[in-house]
């Protein structure tokens, strides 16, 4: 539950959180800080996953190959166009970080898997942007932290209130 008392706002997250807004909420302004925070994460954790020939797409391609097999499945996941993650996924496994496995129940289709050096790599990645943007988050108490991953979810789910994987939020 929102309430706008002039510039405070109210956020009921296991009790009252007040958060001084301090400046314009509108959309510009909060996309221009959602990638800054993203362009400085990633400029942080940048010579880790450089030096395992990761790109933060990529690492992304990775990680949700990590846990969805399928091609079409890690494009609609991702939301990104399947030539594109097709593209990502042939570099991916010509790097080594990706096997492909042709499907039993029917060889015209196959998933991905991370290999032991795929895995090493997502590890060390995952670590170091996390590491980058829990060092951002430490400027936050633990109720901003609930209530900014809250809002973040809500933003994140599309038009018809369906998650990243396509469930009802």
């Amino acid at each position: 539950m929102t309430y706008l008392q002039s510039e405070t706002i109210l956020l009921s997250v296991s009790g009252d959180l007040r958060l001084d807004v301090g400046g314009p909420a509108d959309a510009w302004t909060i996309l221009t800080h959602l990638r800054r925070t993203q362009e400085e994460v990633a400029r942080r954790a940048g010579p880790e996953l450089r030096a395992r020939g990761l790109s933060t797409t990529t690492l992304f391609v990775l990680a949700t190959a990590e846990r969805v097999a399928f091609p079409t499945d890690i494009a609609r996941e991702l939301r990104l166009p399947p030539p594109s993650v097709s593209r990502f996924l042939k570099s991916l496994e010509a790097e080594g970080y990706l096997r492909r496995e042709t499907v039993a129940e029917d060889l015209r289709r196959y998933r991905f898997r991370l290999t032991d050096r795929g895995e090493v790599a997502l590890a060390a990645a995952r670590a170091a942007t996390q590491a980058s943007l829990e060092a951002r988050l430490q400027r936050l108490t633990q109720p901003e932290r609930a209530a900014l991953a809250r809002l973040l979810e809500i933003m994140a789910e599309d038009e018809k209130g369906n998650d990243a994987h396509g469930h009802r939020a």
